[in-house]
């Protein structure tokens, strides 16, 4: 009965210790992801303002953008009767975060609406690890 009793606590320290082991390294890749994530997302915003404009024809948008979320009629360029919206270049139906767009298309501030683990950096334009 000693050795069952002394096997059992055994694995269960082992199972402790794996448990304990691996729960950090998940983090680590679930923060990873997320950073990944969110930069994939700032990308995106970035082609779809780009892919307006050159549709466009044009330099500048309609007018600077503060907090587009991904939406339609938000960051558009509008050329006569036809009017260009980034937002119909996006294959997301809103952002985990919003952006600021300059009046040169430029994305110059990301705020954190639902990610974990980011921060926006302002020199580099871009998501940064906490």
């Amino acid at each position: 009965m000693k050795g069952i009793a002394a096997a059992f606590f055994m694995v269960i320290g082992l199972a402790a210790s794996l448990g304990g082991c691996s729960s950090g390294g998940t983090a680590h890749y679930i923060d990873t992801a997320e950073l990944e994530a969110a930069r994939t997302e700032v990308h995106q915003a970035q082609t779809a303002i780009t892919s307006c404009l050159y549709e466009a024809g044009r330099a500048q948008l309609d007018s600077a953008v503060r907090a587009w979320d991904g939406g339609p009629d938000q960051v558009t360029c509008t050329v006569g009767a036809q009017t260009y919206d980034a937002g119909d270049y996006l294959h997301v139906a809103s952002f985990k975060a919003t952006y600021d767009v300059d009046l040169n298309g430029v994305i110059t501030r990301g705020r954190n609406v639902s990610r974990l683990g980011v921060r926006w950096d302002p020199d580099a334009r871009q998501w940064a690890p906490l």
